[in-house]
């Protein structure tokens, strides 16, 4: 069995890109709002609507409308 690992300064459980993006898609769900979820080179995206798309590391979640600039 393989250990949880713990963020050392938060003492939080670290939780993989892909469960954060899964688990943003399942509270999304319950809103009805529907979204695909993507993962890959340790980021996971969950595609929203079109042209709006978050993307995740399993710390934070970012996002930004389409042909935006910036972060």
């Amino acid at each position: 069995m393989q250990a949880t690992a713990v963020n050392e300064a938060t003492g939080r459980k670290m939780v993989t890109p892909l469960e954060a993006a899964e688990s943003l898609r399942l509270e999304l769900g319950r809103r009805h709002i529907t979204a695909d979820v993507l993962e890959g080179h340790n980021l996971a995206l969950v595609s929203v609507w079109v042209g709006v798309v978050v993307w995740c590391d399993g710390q934070k979640f970012c996002g930004a409308p389409a042909g935006a600039r910036g972060r």
